[in-house]
């Protein structure tokens, strides 16, 4: 387990699944985070959810997000190149109590901590909707830097918005911070 301020990282286990579902049904959230929402049942979600936990970790990594002994949220390292020395960071918060109160900005702060330190990563990336101010405040605050936009890239809520690209280098990063 990787402990922050306010979170705690650790493996998803199989007993976690039913609170990772309940927390992926605000459609709000989801359109936030991947753009996309449908309705689907159990099944689908619990077929992802294994596939998920048998990721190859030279990959993939997924942690969960743990704060005031509950599942908030998931993060983690895809299209992780060891030979490059980069991955792309991806972070879900699926619980409205939690946002804007940073534990958002924690969890990825103890997930760049193992990432840079344990796994000697160079470069760490990662994408999200210029819409999504909130997400851009808390990257920034971690000190990710726009790297780039795809403008009007992706048609989201009626609207074409731009993807905007972020990345941050080990040597600009400034190791873990409590936010207390």
């Amino acid at each position: 387990m990787l402990r922050g301020a306010k979170v705690t990282l650790r493996p998803f286990e199989e007993q976690d699944f039913d609170d990772w579902y309940a927390l992926r049904q605000d459609v709000e959230l989801e359109l936030a985070g991947s753009g996309y929402w449908a309705p689907r049942g159990r099944d689908p979600w619990l077929e992802r959810f294994h596939a998920d936990l048998q990721a190859s970790p030279e990959y993939r990594v997924l942690f969960a997000i743990e704060a005031e002994r509950r599942l908030i949220g998931a993060i983690g390292f895809r299209e992780m190149d060891r030979r490059s020395g980069t991955a792309e960071l991806f972070v879900h918060v699926g619980l409205r109590e939690y946002l804007g109160r940073g534990f958002g900005r924690d969890a990825i702060r103890v997930a760049l901590d193992w990432a840079f330190r344990f796994h000697n990563l160079r470069r760490i990336w990662l994408t999200t909707r210029a819409t999504n101010e909130r997400a851009i405040r808390a990257y920034r605050a971690c000190g990710f830097v726009e790297e780039g936009r795809l403008r009007g890239h992706e048609y989201i809520a009626g609207e074409y918005v731009d993807v905007v690209y972020m990345g941050l280098l080990r040597d600009e990063w400034n190791g873990p911070k409590n936010d207390g």
